[in-house]
């Protein structure tokens, strides 16, 4: 079993304390394993004044790290799950999933105003076409600024202009240590939260010796949650820049699935939930994403 491995981050504050948060896991697992992390930047942190949805949005977090994995320059990558495309690259897989953080969207506002309580026409901050959509049902007088950037940067923004608030996911905040500055965490049957988010994943080669290192560290109910929510985002023909939302939450042998299509243009969002058999979180997501489609063509929203 190799002891010395290399880990590939992005540079941000909150990629490193994920990569850490990895990293010690393996540790607590085998105090042999010494893990160096090395720091790559992906076209998204190259690319900041510009939106998701025009640079493609797929992959953007993500490529450079893969590429480096396959060049055998990095043992393993360390990914927000979000992130990271439904398709990897050929010998490249998931070799495990971090207990999930609570995955909701939070709230920070200038007075520590909740979202009921923010004034009429209000401005907030958010990149994410999902929740600038599903925050217009709650509150159709909101006004949005598009906003990019790490978490620091996006603290900093918020102080500099005359906007109310900003959206973001509690997760980061929490892993951040800055979760005192939350006006408040959005319900998530308010706010359906992105695929992934509040997941840490370890991605590394098809290498057995990895895969059966990894396997001590893996969250069995968050891949379980993971597997169902990638295959629901999979069958609804989305990317990381679809606006859809998903809940999940696994108990007893069920799994409990909630999906959201948003479009825009319209003043609601079509959503399903199902249940289904945690032992097979895959078709569970399928069925979720089927469906919901099915929903939506009735609804005559694709």
């Amino acid at each position: 079993m190799r002891t010395r491995l290399i880990a590939g981050s992005r540079g941000s504050t909150l990629a490193l304390k994920q990569t850490q948060a990895a990293i010690d896991a393996l540790a607590q697992y085998m105090s042999s394993v010494s893990c160096k992390i090395k720091v790559i930047k992906t076209q998204g942190d190259h690319l900041l004044d510009v939106p998701l949805a025009k640079i493609g949005g797929k992959g953007v977090f993500t490529k450079e790290l893969e590429q480096s994995l396959l060049r055998g320059e990095i043992d393993f990558a360390v990914h927000s799950l979000k992130d990271l495309p439904i398709e990897l690259p050929a010998g490249l897989t998931i070799g495990a999933y971090l207990s999930r953080e609570l995955p909701n969207d939070a709230l920070i506002s200038k007075g520590n105003r909740k979202l009921k309580d923010l004034p009429c026409g209000a401005t907030l901050a958010t990149g994410s076409l999902r929740r600038k959509l599903q925050l217009l049902e709650y509150r159709p007088d909101l006004n949005f600024v598009d906003l990019r950037g790490n978490i620091e940067t996006r603290l900093q923004k918020l102080a500099d202009n005359h906007w109310d608030g900003l959206i973001l996911a509690y997760a980061g905040l929490q892993r951040l240590g800055r979760s005192e500055l939350v006006s408040e965490i959005l319900p998530a049957d308010l706010i359906y939260p992105a695929v992934g988010q509040g997941i840490i994943a370890i991605e590394c080669r098809e290498d057995t010796e990895l895969l059966s290192l990894f396997a001590n560290i893996n969250d069995r109910m968050t891949q379980t949650c993971a597997l169902a929510e990638r295959a629901f985002l999979e069958g609804m023909g989305g990317g990381c820049q679809i606006p859809l939302g998903v809940v999940s939450r696994a108990q007893t042998g069920v799994l409990h699935l909630s999906g959201k299509f948003l479009l825009e243009g319209r003043c609601s969002g079509v959503k399903h939930s199902i249940q289904g058999d945690a032992d097979q979180p895959v078709l569970a997501g399928k069925r979720l994403a089927e469906e919901l489609l099915s929903l939506c063509r009735q609804a005559q929203c694709i």
